[in-house]
């Protein structure tokens, strides 16, 4: 037999669920396998350490209410929202349109915003000068040498 079955069947002992027909096959394997002696050992600690524990520490019922719990597949708190599955979608849809909503008027209010704001004509004729000047000194055949054509001939 391998390790495996023989720890298993080595835990179902611990527990006090002896298989007789078994026991000559378990013990040949131990003599054999340090590794599951090793185990077998170690297993023995920790059920000993937990019979030491005392058990009053939960209430009788405990136990009871665990099982139908498990039973029932329900737990004690519900985090699911109470509400069908259909209107469920439907908020969430909600929601993320509003979101996406919110997010393009806030997208146009700050696109239409300059850096700064043009309150007379001096002002403006000054931002149109440093538009013009700053392709100034680029080639003719350059683009901004064609915007800044475009703009002159835009103003005549």
């Amino acid at each position: 037999m391998n390790c495996k079955k023989i720890r298993k069947y080595l835990s179902l002992a611990i527990d006090g669920r002896r298989h007789p027909g078994r026991q000559e096959c378990i013990s040949e394997h131990l003599k054999n396998c340090p590794s599951c002696r090793s185990w077998q050992e170690q297993q023995q600690e920790i059920s000993e350490y937990l019979s030491e524990v005392p058990g009053d520490t939960l209430s009788p019922y405990f136990s009871n209410r665990l099982r139908q719990r498990i039973r029932s597949g329900r737990s004690s708190r519900a985090y699911s929202l109470p509400v069908f599955p259909s209107f469920r979608r439907l908020v969430i849809t909600s929601v993320m349109l509003m979101v996406f909503l919110l997010a393009v008027f806030a997208g146009l209010r700050l696109g239409t915003r300059g850096p700064f704001s043009i309150e007379s004509e001096r002002e403006a004729v000054f931002v149109r000068t440093l538009e013009l000047n700053m392709f100034a000194d680029l080639p003719s055949e350059s683009f901004g040498a064609v915007y800044t054509s475009l703009l002159q001939e835009g103003e005549r």
